[in-house]
């Protein structure tokens, strides 16, 4: 009789629930009690009156699901309703806008801005056709992806026609070109003052006048998200090759001069940097630290011709050393003051207070985090690598491609847990170094991780060459972007570099190399890209043209500079360690 109330409640109209819940009643009534008396036995009360609260409340619950169930479905209705004029008056909106811009294009004499006009329709169309196929429809929230997926290739092909496919084929040439170019131009640029940075840039700028100059001009003031995303990639990649190549084993005293660069010069040289960028560009508190943040970092992927050899190689001298491992550890180290700049402008928005929470967040949990998953997954890692019995660890396998693996999970674990996957990629790598530190298969991780570095610098510098020759990133370049860059390059960096290596036990030669080696690259475009996503920043286009002419000056500098200063202090060092034993052999 229950399934009946509830079938009745829910099915018909108001009422029909309690009218047959107390017309069950009567009929139990009637069935269970002595014929002639209306008086149920003492026995039979309770279970009367139960028989009876069940069905009503039973019969109320089923009336309520039902009118709450007429209720959503009526507000579906009225949704569906309004999505469809929305859609409606979002379709009227894009056809106004197209015929706007196709009348805009009829009346422009000028070719170049009547093919940018007509090629702003075809966008819209696009967005057109893309919202006639998601708009809400008679297919209960389903799409017909045979019918979009043909439509979608036909526009995309109708697109690509307007690109010349010589063009296209052009393209293809010049990114084999490329890989080509990063496997043979360190070989010939070993001795000669120049790097592959400059090159790349150089091959960037000749192409901006060639017909793939469309496709390959990325300004990173146009793209912020594209800029930030691939420059986090090269910049993972680059610090899991600099991890594996350090042979010294991790200790207080021979890591002195990392402890020193990265706990005294890069806190200076922000300090420097942001006090120069507030007094010569005028940047506010929190752009000024930002352009400080940014730019105190020594680069890992463009830093590569002045740090160590390949692990097991024994190139590991104390001037590559000091610069290998600073431009690993004061990646995650800057980090921390990005983030004070991001608090800083985003407070100066809402009023809120900030200090503690930086303190608290960005500094204790995020670099502990950034070093505890760092440590315990390169440890894991290299115990699934070496130690695993059977010859089952990953080092049988002999593939370099694990250590993109490595760096992907160390980086995501963290980032994960709201730690610095910079750090954490860079720990990951020496800890991996600490579980066997003399396996032959280090140098097979180390040569996959640096070809793709090599790749992804070459690509997006040349990428970077052409935005630069183009013309829109130097833009707003003034006389206080060049003081300010000459300042940071050739006074602050070097004097906070010296400060820090006061008392270490190197020669003066070899401080003054590495205090002027503080190579800018990709990093700082990263930390810049990344900073504008999160807050609003006074004079971006100021922070990013100084950043890029610091990038730009840096590699020329640098590049022009690091073959023969190194291979003069090599020179000294050689003729050091035979000094001695000329001695002996004169005696």
């Amino acid at each position: 009789m229950f399934p009946a109330i509830f079938l009745a409640s829910v099915l018909f109209d108001r009422g029909s629930g309690l009218y047959s819940a107390v017309l069950g009643t009567v009929l139990l009534y009637f069935e269970v009690k002595p014929a002639g008396t209306f008086l149920l036995p003492a026995g039979l009360v309770l279970p009367m009156v139960i028989f009876v609260v069940v069905p009503l409340g039973l019969a109320v619950i089923s009336e309520g699901l039902r009118t709450a169930y007429q209720r959503a479905a009526e507000a579906e209705r009225a949704k569906d309703l309004l999505l469809q004029e929305l859609s409606h008056r979002t379709k009227n909106n894009l056809a106004m806008v197209s015929s706007l811009l196709s009348l805009q294009a009829r009346m422009k004499s000028s070719p170049e801005a009547r093919e940018a006009l007509e090629k702003a329709v075809r966008r819209i169309h696009a967005i057109a056709d893309a919202h006639d196929h998601f708009r809400p429809s008679s297919h209960n929230g389903q799409i017909e992806m045979r019918s979009y997926l043909e439509e979608l290739s036909g526009h995309l092909g109708d697109t690509l026609r307007d690109i010349r496919p010589i063009a296209v084929k052009v393209l293809l040439a010049v990114f084999g070109a490329i890989v080509l170019l990063t496997a043979w131009l360190p070989l010939l640029l070993r001795k000669l003052p120049l790097s592959l940075p400059m090159v790349c840039i150089g091959v960037g700028v000749l192409l901006v006048w060639s017909s793939v100059s469309p496709l390959i001009g990325v300004n990173p003031l146009e793209n912020r998200g594209l800029t930030e995303r691939l420059t986090e990639l090269a910049v993972i990649i680059a610090l899991m090759g600099a991890g594996l190549k350090l042979d010294r084993p991790v200790s207080w005293r021979g890591w002195e001069s990392s402890w020193r660069l990265v706990g005294v010069a890069m806190p200076l040289t922000i300090a420097g940097i942001a006090f120069i960028g507030w007094s010569i560009l005028g940047l506010g508190l929190a752009a000024a630290l930002l352009l400080g943040a940014a730019l105190a970092p020594t680069d890992p992927v463009l830093a590569s011709d002045i740090q160590v050899g390949p692990p097991l190689s024994g190139k590991e001298d104390e001037v590559r050393f000091a610069l290998t491992s600073e431009a690993g550890l004061n990646d995650g180290a800057a980090f921390p003051f990005v983030y004070l700049a991001i608090a800083i402008a985003l407070s100066r928005a809402s009023g809120e207070p900030f200090f503690a929470n930086w303190v608290l967040v960005d500094v204790l949990w995020k670099i502990a985090a950034g070093l505890g998953v760092g440590w315990l997954g390169g440890k894991v890692m290299g115990y699934l690598t070496f130690r695993l019995p059977k010859r089952s660890g990953l080092s049988e396998t002999k593939d370099g491609f694990v250590a993109l693996g490595i760096t992907c999970l160390a980086y995501g674990s963290t980032e994960v847990l709201h730690g610095y996957g910079f750090l954490a990629v860079f720990v990951a790598a020496v800890a991996l170094r600490t579980v066997e530190r003399q396996h032959e298969y280090h140098e097979s991780l180390h040569d996959f991780a640096e070809q793709i570095e090599r790749l992804l610098m070459m690509v997006l510098l040349v990428c970077f060459g052409a935005a630069i020759a183009e013309g829109s990133i130097f833009g707003a370049l003034s006389w206080q972007v060049l003081v300010t860059t000459a300042l940071v390059l050739f006074v602050v960096r070097p004097i906070a570099a010296w400060v820090g290596l006061i008392g270490f036990p190197a020669s003066s030669r070899e401080k003054a190399v590495i205090a002027f080696f503080g190579i800018r690259g990709l990093g700082s475009f990263y930390y810049l890209a990344f900073a504008l996503g999160q807050a609003e920043f006074e004079s971006a286009t100021t922070l990013w043209v100084t950043v890029c002419f610091a990038v730009v000056s840096s590699i020329v500098m640098h590049g022009v500079m690091v073959t023969p200063v190194m291979r003069q202090l090599d020179r000294g060092r050689h003729s050091l360690l035979k000094l001695p034993r000329d001695r002996d052999w004169q005696d």
